[in-house]
């Protein structure tokens, strides 16, 4: 069973951050580390974070650079043989990193993509979803090499492949 690296890049999400987090806290596949990478917050999300879920690594940033500057920094930060990215308004089904772990266990891919719902809760806040939420599950797996990569959401790359995906130009994933 492979250790999974979950990269959160936030900014200001508080309101968001307990349901996100409870969300990956209720996991079927256990191997997985959680990574909150902070954008500077100043709406009290680390605090949140430290005091209601210690057990999740945080990498504070003195401001905010951005979102691609916070998922580059996870990336490097990261422990697990394999990154999933999700946001702080994002919320994900019990069984979602066990399906992407099976999926990649058994076709032995280096990345493994997944669709998903846009839900509106009457604010414009969307919240996203595993496709399997509402129906059939929509899994990839890639096995071949990729010569580009136009990817809006990623989950499944090795650290040690995060050269390659450099080296193609590709210097942000999510």
């Amino acid at each position: 069973m492979q250790e999974v690296s979950v990269i959160i890049p936030n900014y200001n999400g508080l309101k968001f951050m307990d349901e996100c987090i409870r969300s990956l806290n209720a996991q079927t596949y256990p191997n997985f580390r959680t990574l909150v990478v902070d954008n500077g917050s100043t709406d009290g999300s680390l605090a949140f974070v430290k005091e209601h879920y210690p057990w999740v690594k945080i990498l504070a940033l003195d401001r905010n650079y951005g979102f691609c500057h916070a998922v580059n920094a996870g990336i490097r930060a990261a422990e697990g043989e394999f990154l999933l990215f999700t946001d702080s308004d994002d919320y994900v089904e019990p069984d979602y990193l066990e399906k992407m772990a099976v999926l990649q266990e058994s076709s032995d891919a280096d990345l493994v993509l997944c669709g998903y719902h846009h839900l509106y809760d009457g604010a414009d806040i969307v919240k996203v979803f595993p496709a399997n939420y509402l129906g059939e599950a929509y899994i990839r797996a890639i096995k071949a090499p990729l010569d580009y990569i136009p990817i809006a959401a990623v989950g499944g790359i090795r650290p040690e492949d995060i050269p390659a995906f450099q080296s193609a130009g590709v210097s942000c994933f999510g």
